[in-house]
């Protein structure tokens, strides 16, 4: 037999990609990054609610998100029918919802996608499937383009059927946004640990473990496993003893640079026994070169100086102009060498 460690994964073991820095990797567990700086950063979750049919409920996990000031969230797990799905948190202020469910009533599936208000008007296409997937896509002026699939995958080995066709599904988003050159993230409860399924001497692989390979292979990174250094936190506990790494969030490769870090986040006081996964990312290729696009939108023009025509005349009277706005804006004076010291003592 061979073991499973030795067979090639392409996006989503513990190896990042090669060009990224191994410096940059390496240091990620040290960085506490503050989740609530908006603009230049998108935080993305995914939540196993274990039920969501009663208001309260909704609330408080609601209310916890707005706390982390969440960009998107996943869920997984709500218990609610197709038919549920149509009014449930229509009147949220902040966020913007999609949801989907089984036809009839069921003590499993469900799944939903929201997004902060005004992010949502750049939702263009929203694709639901068999009760356990959602998918979306966002579009921006910039030209950036992201789909987002939230799934929640089939745990009992009697609905291996269906199961395989929910994966069968998702590789169909995945070629197409592929063929689209999208950006992609895939999230949700998969009801695999990665661990697991690496420590297994098998060739082939079957069951509950076929969508890890399955992401592995579209090249998709778990960003999890490539953004922690050591034993990486569970998002599921049973008991003191049983626990598992089963809730993931994975991305394309076009965007894995744009990772920051992806954590897990504890709330004892929510019902579920899932914790919430939280991934931070830059919005560069999010959002693409939005600047740029509002700038054409407002008319705004930039000046651009065009320095082959320079000359050592014209460099002289630059130089000396340059130096009388710096002596207005008493640069001189405020730098001095004898007293640089104290003036940044004052500043600190």
């Amino acid at each position: 037999m061979t073991n499973n460690k030795n067979k090639i994964k392409n996006g989503g073991h513990r190896k990042p990609s090669n060009n990224i820095s191994n410096t940059n990797i390496d240091n990620l567990h040290n960085i506490n990054i503050n989740i609530n700086n908006k603009g230049n950063f998108i935080n993305i979750g995914t939540h196993n609610v274990r039920g969501f049919n009663l208001e309260t409920k909704q609330a408080e996990f609601f209310e916890e998100y707005t706390n982390l000031n969440l960009d998107i969230i996943g869920f997984t797990e709500t218990k609610l029918t197709e038919k549920q799905s149509g009014y449930t948190q229509t009147n949220n202020k902040k966020y913007k919802s999609w949801w989907t469910g089984y036809p009839d009533k069921t003590r499993t599936g469900g799944v939903e996608l929201a997004i902060k208000r005004g992010l949502n008007k750049h939702v263009a296409n929203v694709i639901k499937k068999m009760g356990r997937l959602i998918s979306l896509d966002l579009y921006f002026k910039g030209g950036a383009k992201t789909r987002i699939i939230n799934l929640y995958v089939n745990c009992n080995e009697q609905e291996k059927n269906e199961r395989n066709k929910l994966i069968d599904e998702l590789k169909i988003l995945i070629r197409e946004a592929e063929h689209k050159n999208l950006n992609l993230i895939v999230m949700g409860d998969l009801n695999a640990d990665a661990e697991k399924f690496d420590n297994m001497y098998k060739i082939n692989t079957k069951g509950k473990y076929k969508i890890i390979e399955t992401l592995r292979n579209k090249g998709l990174y778990d960003t999890q496993a490539i953004s922690n250094i050591g034993e990486l936190e569970p998002t599921w506990k049973k008991n003191e003893i049983t626990s598992r790494r089963i809730d993931y969030i994975w991305v394309s490769e076009n965007i894995v640079q744009e990772l920051i870090i992806t954590k897990v986040h504890t709330n004892e006081m929510l019902r579920t026994d899932h914790n919430l996964l939280i991934m931070t990312m830059e919005t560069k290729k999010i959002y693409g070169n939005k600047s740029r696009a509002d700038e054409r939108r407002k008319k705004i023009t930039r000046t651009i100086y065009n320095y082959k025509e320079m000359n050592e005349e014209k460099w002289k009277n630059f130089r000396e102009k340059l130096n009388n706005n710096t002596d207005l804006l008493r640069f001189n004076r405020e730098y001095r060498i004898d007293d640089k010291n104290q003036k940044w003592t004052n500043r600190v």
